[in-house]
């Protein structure tokens, strides 16, 4: 999913900018921690879609026999 490519970017980004201002690492983790929990997020729904679409799979399929 290009979601997920583009938290993980950010969370990159992120890290890198307050690093370079000289953030402790645990004040780093919770000032991105909102955009883990999408990241998260993002990767349960991506699952959850493919789980379903295989679901529906399976029935079309031994549904057609």
């Amino acid at each position: 999913m290009a979601y997920t490519y583009y938290l993980y970017f950010f969370i990159r980004i992120g890290q890198e900018s307050l690093m370079e201002d000289n953030w402790p690492d645990e004040d780093i983790e919770n000032e991105l921690s909102p955009i883990a929990v999408q990241l998260g997020y993002v990767q349960q729904v991506g699952v959850l879609i493919s789980q379903n679409y295989l679901s529906y799979a399976n029935f079309t399929y031994f549904k057609s026999l």
